[in-house]
Formats: structure tokens, sequence, C-alpha cells
């Protein structure tokens, strides 16, 4: 890598150069092979409909597998983290939690009405019930 810092320095006038594009005209000095640079292979498993789908994307973005790693790895270093959101819940999963949780709340609306029914409250209009809202209020009011 310092040889490539040194190049860039030795190519690139100073005055023209900004901690951004210096990195950036790095990246493209390794990227275009002009400075070689050690790089290593790894083995990463994964499925193989999964290994499919990744390289029909990245082949329509222009790149192979291995570019597209690198800059999730650049990404990830750059940014001290994954460069994305990981959650455990899964959009599936929180769709369910919804549904669950509409599914209890219409459980007590019904349980209410049924209360209401039975202490014969169902039958209270509503101006009635939102005077009594109002004096509660105003009673709290008093207190404070």
């Amino acid at each position: 890598m310092m040889r490539v810092v040194q190049f860039v320095r030795d190519e690139i006038p100073c005055d023209m150069l900004t901690t951004r594009t210096f990195q950036h005209t790095i990246e493209m000095v390794i990227a275009k092979g002009v400075v070689s640079v050690e790089t290593t292979n790894i083995n990463i498993r994964m499925e193989k409909a999964l290994k499919e789908q990744a390289e029909n994307l990245f082949s329509e973005l222009g790149m192979n597998m291995t570019t597209a790693f690198n800059i999730f790895v650049r990404q990830s270093v750059r940014q001290g983290k994954i460069p994305f959101e990981i959650a455990l819940i899964r959009p599936i999963e929180e769709a369910e939690m919804k549904r669950q949780a509409r599914t209890a709340f219409g459980d007590v609306v019904r349980e209410m009405q049924e209360q209401s029914v039975e202490n014969g409250t169902d039958n209270i209009p509503l101006d009635d019930i939102n005077g009594i809202i109002a004096e509660c209020r105003q009673e709290a009011r008093a207190e404070q």
C-alpha cells in the first residue's frame, strides 16, 4: 500500500489533492492496476441458488462477485460497521406480529363491548361519554 501512496504523491500535484480525492485516486490506481497490490484468496460457502442470483444482479450492475464483495468489505472498513442494518425481525415476521396485534386489539374491543352490555353501559350516548371524560379532566387539573 505504501508503494501506491507514494505513486499517487509523485504523480499528482499536491494542490489538487484533498483527503477524499487522495483516497479515491489511490483506489483508482489500484483498480486500474497501475501499481500492484498484494491480494489473497478467500473461500465463501453459500447456497447455490443465492450465488446465482447474486451473480446475475452483479452482472447487471457491471461487476462480478469479487468486485461486489470488495465493495462490501471496503465500505465496512470505511464505516467501521456492516454498511447496512441487520435485524432479527424479518418483514414476514413483522407482518405476522402486526396481524397478531390487530387480532388481540379486536379481542379487547369485543370483551369491552360484552362487558358494557352486561353492566348496562352499552347504550350511553357519545355526548354523555365525552361529558364524563371532560369532568374527569377538570377534576384532575383541579387536583394539580
